[in-house]
């Protein structure tokens, strides 16, 4: 009922042409009260709040007893380890560093999106209902990564590649599925041609549904080898949960829905170009959008990993949409937010009806 309530106001207020300000501050506030509430209640939780009360504080590492941070049987990442130890020296109890990670995710994420629309409550709406409800409400490591990586994207477009190398391994120390991010650097910042990109997709459509024989499980199992240990763990994980579980039914709702997603976007893009509304920062989440279409035809057999990396590209689509809505006057402006926010209230049941 209060995810229902959260995101009918979320949708209402996405009609105004402008937000207000000392209004979306307020809703920041009880977006990140209502965060902490449910992160609290994930079926991951009593994992992360064990893990806190064995850990050692900062101050007992210093002087040599880390037998638990070092041997930690569920292979968390370096960063979240040393955060639960630094916060453990002040205070006994996980529901603080919930509290903390939770309202500053939201904080940074307001910083992030007060100035990529005229309305911020176009952007959150998706936000909650494709991000919060999988990410930050359970997969608290992996949101901090995905946060942080936002603003990486800075140092892409002043071509700063130390600096985003330097972020992106951050990530890397909080979740380990950012260990794609530093290759992101030289794909994201350039301009691909419609027709390199639609023939990307074409070839990807027929090895995904298997006109073309291929095997991803195959071609990277091999990898593990050369990989560090960390990493080769999760390679083999990924490989082995998906061999267990089987992977989902090809012709789902996320291969119409990545495939209409894909025309819509160059549509959009070459509507915004022709009005001289397209920048830089578009190009990039356009690319990066389309980075998880072509992940998720290529290597869909590890459907696992797909889930994971999913997080760091799929919000970016939204900007360019929110932007082609906000480009609109009257009645069309209203026709498209209607869809954008139906779009989103059927992924968040989906989401919600999936157990995410």
């Amino acid at each position: 009922m209060l995810l229902t309530i959260v995101f009918i106001v979320f949708a209402i207020l996405s009609y105004y042409d402008k937000d207000n300000d000392v209004g979306a501050r307020f809703c920041v506030v009880i977006f990140g009260l209502i965060s902490i509430v449910f992160s609290v209640t994930t079926s991951d939780f009593p994992i992360y709040k064990t893990f806190y009360n064995d850990v050692e504080s900062l101050d007992q590492i210093l002087l040599g007893n880390h037998q638990v941070f070092v041997n930690d049987s569920n292979n968390f990442e370096f960063g979240y380890k040393a955060l639960n130890s630094f916060f453990k020296m002040f205070v006994p109890y996980v529901e603080v560093l919930y509290i903390c990670c939770n309202l500053s995710i939201v904080i940074l994420l307001y910083v992030y999106f007060r100035n990529k629309a005229d309305n911020f409550y176009k952007l959150m709406l998706p936000y909650f209902a494709f991000f919060f409800i999988g990410v930050e409400a359970g997969i608290i490591r992996q949101a901090i990564a995905v946060v942080i990586f936002y603003f990486s994207l800075i140092f892409v477009t002043n071509k700063k590649v130390f600096f985003y190398l330097l972020i992106t391994v951050i990530c890397m120390l909080f979740h380990l599925s950012a260990i794609i991010l530093p290759l992101l650097y030289f794909i994201i910042n350039r301009t691909y041609p419609n027709k390199i990109l639609i023939i990307t997709f074409c070839i990807g459509l027929l090895l995904y549904l298997q006109i073309i024989p291929y095997s991803v499980s195959e071609a990277v199992s091999g990898l593990s080898e050369y990989l560090l240990p960390n990493a080769a763990s999760k390679l083999v994980f990924y490989l082995t949960q998906a061999g267990e579980l089987g992977a989902p039914k090809r012709l789902n709702l996320s291969i119409f829905e990545n495939t209409a997603m894909f025309f819509t976007l160059l549509l959009m893009k070459r509507r915004l170009q022709s009005e001289n509304k397209w920048t830089e920062f578009l190009n990039i989440c356009l690319n990066l959008s389309l980075i998880y279409i072509f992940l998720y035809l290529y290597f869909f057999e590890l459907y696992t990993f797909i889930y994971r990396v999913n997080y760091y590209f799929i919000f970016f689509k939204f900007f360019i949409i929110v932007k082609y809505i906000e480009n609109e006057v009257g009645w069309k402006r209203i026709y498209l937010n209607t869809a954008l926010v139906m779009y989103c209230a059927i992924m968040m049941i989906s989401k919600i009806l999936q157990g995410h």
